[in-house]
C-alpha cells in the first residue's frame, strides 16, 4: 500500500530535522544575542518537533480503530462471507464485484491515514507557531519591564551614591586639611 514508505520515511525525516534543528541552534542564540527569546523559541521548536512521532502515533491508533469500526470481523476478507443477504444482492443487481468495493474502502482508509500522517503534525506545528508568536510577545513585555525597572533602580542608586558623595566631600571642606 501507499503508506508503508511514508511510516518508514517519516521518522528518518524527523532525524533530519532534528540535526538541523541542534546544527543551527547554537549559532541562531549566538547571533541573537544570547537573548532569552531565541533560547525559548528553540527550545519550542525542539519540542515541536519532538512530537511528531506522539502525532503518528495517535494517526496510527486511529487507523487501527477505523478499520476495526469498518471491519467488525477483523479483516477486509472477510466482510464478504458476513455481509447481509440484501447488502450481497444490491451489489450483484448493479453488478460491482464485492472486492473492488473492498478495495475501494481500504484505499480511502490508506488516503485518510497518509493525511493524519502528514496532516496532524502539520496542524501541531500551526498550533505551535501561535504559540510561540504570542509568547515570543509576552517575554519580549517583560523583558521591557524588567529593563525598566533595572533602569529605574539604576538611576536611584546613582543619585543616592551621588547624594551620600557630595554629603562627604562638603563634610570633609568643612573640617579642613
Amino acid at each position: 500500500m501507499m503508506r508503508q514508505p511514508l511510516l518508514t520515511g517519516l521518522p528518518m525525516a524527523q532525524a533530519l530535522l532534528l540535526m538541523g534543528i541542534y546544527t543551527f541552534l547554537p549559532l541562531a542564540i549566538f547571533l541573537s544575542g544570547y537573548d532569552l527569546r531565541a533560547l525559548f523559541l528553540g527550545s519550542v521548536a525542539l519540542f515541536t518537533v519532538k512530537m511528531f512521532a506522539s502525532m503518528w502515533v495517535i494517526a496510527q491508533w486511529m487507523d487501527a480503530k477505523l478499520v476495526a469500526s469498518m471491519y467488525p470481523t477483523g479483516t477486509i476478507n472477510n466482510v464478504a462471507r458476513t455481509a447481509s443477504l440484501f447488502y450481497r444482492n444490491i451489489f450483484t443487481i448493479i453488478d460491482v464485484p464485492r472486492y473492488a468495493i473492498d478495495a475501494y474502502k481500504a484505499a480511502i482508509l490508506d488516503t485518510l491515514l497518509v493525511l493524519l500522517l502528514i496532516g496532524l503534525p502539520m496542524l501541531w506545528v500551526s498550533m505551535m507557531g501561535w504559540l510561540g508568536i504570542n509568547l515570543n510577545a509576552a517575554i519580549k513585555s517583560i523583558m521591557s519591564a524588567a529593563e525598566d525597572n533595572a533602569k529605574q533602580s539604576a538611576q536611584t542608586s546613582a543619585a543616592v551614591v551621588k547624594y551620600v558623595a557630595n554629603t562627604a566631600i562638603k563634610k570633609s571642606m568643612k573640617k579642613g586639611p
